[in-house]
């Protein structure tokens, strides 16, 4: 399929309290420079994290809202904010570009097209407008948007069976998808728009993931998950090696230069 004719589909996903704000999240997705062929809202039955169920506002049922574009797709299991991911995959074309967004933001005009545009132009990689490097891995956000070409997917719902249910590692989607695509070779690359500005706006602080503590916090997850990660996923021994060596050259050389030049940065 010529990358050009291939399907843009956006997945976002939300919790029961936060349902009810969503809709500028949507309405900016819709209003895109590239309009998507289709937008996914996957929701368990029960919120895992706030252990209750969905109440779909008006404008998720309303058909002039929603029209042949935006579709609420019911899953069987929570699978944190990793639902947008996992509860998209089988509502997917076999070659399709996917993007995953937040709830919580309203995103600039040209998001999907920087995205779609990368994508298209190399299949072999994902596009993020952030990425940041945790122990040699590069790490996509969903918040700045994170796009794929599904082929690459292939083999992720296993991979979340078997490493991420049940674990910590739910409440942190960015990473473990991240972890993943490492493993396939497949890159994470960084996109900009043309005036350098972010491409969303937040809306709302609702429940959000960095206020989780102890076992749940976003740094213990990095740290812990990562490394159990690396340890207990199967791969190729050269994959192995090279995620080793590069968790090591970030620990030893480059986490040790980010941290000297935040400290000139706070200091100048």
């Amino acid at each position: 399929m010529p990358a050009s004719s291939a399907p843009l589909i956006v997945s976002i996903t939300t919790l029961p309290s936060r349902i009810a704000e969503m809709r500028p999240a949507l309405e900016s997705l819709l209003a895109n420079r590239q309009r998507p062929d289709k937008i996914f809202v996957p929701l368990p039955a029960i919120s895992l994290r706030e252990k209750c169920g969905y109440t779909l506002p008006d404008f998720l049922r309303s058909s002039d809202f929603c029209g042949d574009i935006i579709e609420v797709v019911p899953v069987e299991r929570d699978w944190g904010p990793g639902t947008k991911l996992l509860g998209a995959l089988n509502r997917l074309p076999a070659e399709t570009c996917l993007v995953v967004a937040d709830d919580d933001v309203r995103y600039r005009p040209d998001f999907l097209h920087g995205l779609a545009s990368a994508q298209a132009a190399d299949h072999s990689a994902s596009f993020s407008y952030h990425t940041y490097i945790n122990d040699g891995v590069t790490i996509g956000q969903g918040c700045d948007g994170f796009s794929f070409w599904t082929p690459n997917l292939d083999g992720i719902a296993a991979f979340a069976a078997t490493h991420v249910q049940d674990t910590p590692l739910l409440f942190h989607d960015d990473l473990w998808i991240s972890f993943f695509l490492a493993t396939r070779g497949i890159a994470i690359k960084e996109i900009h728009r043309p005036d350098g500005q972010p491409v969303y706006d937040i809306m709302h602080q609702i429940n959000p993931l960095n206020m989780l503590s102890g076992e749940f916090a976003r740094g213990t997850i990095r740290r812990q998950g990562l490394r159990r990660l690396l340890r207990d996923v199967d791969m190729t021994p050269s994959r192995r090696r090279e995620l080793t060596a590069a968790r090591w050259r970030d620990k030893l050389w480059h986490a040790p230069l980010r941290r000297i030049r935040r400290h000139l940065a706070k200091h100048s």
